[in-house]
């Protein structure tokens, strides 16, 4: 085979893997700036939620000033059908 015919295999088997590496390198540039506003983000999110379940302590009953809801209660579990023994041998 020639040189050329080389290059032109050589081009054709690597080509898409380098310019696939190139666009994934570009990709990851902004990766570090979307990662760091998505954390402050769920921080900010993290910290409304803590205070609103903060207030939530401080006044734990209705605004009403009536008794709370009573948990539920667990239902009661159902009967199981009783279980029949099969023969283990069959008659001849």
């Amino acid at each position: 085979m020639s040189i050329t015919a080389n290059a032109i295999i050589a081009t054709i088997l690597f080509g898409p893997g380098i310019l696939g590496g190139a666009a994934y390198a570009r990709s990851l540039r902004g990766a570090k700036a979307d990662s760091d506003a998505i954390r402050t983000v769920l921080a900010i999110s993290a910290y409304e939620r803590a205070l609103a379940a903060a207030e939530q302590d401080e006044n734990p009953g209705p605004p009403d000033g009536g008794e709370p809801t009573p948990a539920p209660e667990a239902e009661p579990t159902q009967q199981l059908a009783t279980v029949i023994d099969f023969p283990t041998r069959r008659a001849a």
